[in-house]
């Protein structure tokens, strides 16, 4: 993923290769790069992993006519 980053080509609206200045790796071992307010992610240090928050809301069932 990092070598597919680098080769990446971005082009502004003349057709020009618009300058990157790098790229950003997480290796998911702490909380240090999420913020808590924006992200509702796990971070598994042990594994150097995240999972999302996940949510199941149900409705009542209900009989109907």
């Amino acid at each position: 993923m990092e070598l597919d980053a680098k080769s990446l080509q971005i082009r502004d609206s003349n057709n020009l290769d618009r300058f990157k200045t790098g790229f950003f790796v997480d290796a998911f071992k702490d909380y240090s790069f999420i913020n808590p307010i924006l992200s509702t992610v796990d971070v598994n240090p042990d594994e150097n992993y995240i999972t999302p928050f996940v949510t199941k809301d149900s409705l009542t069932m209900q009989i109907a006519p």
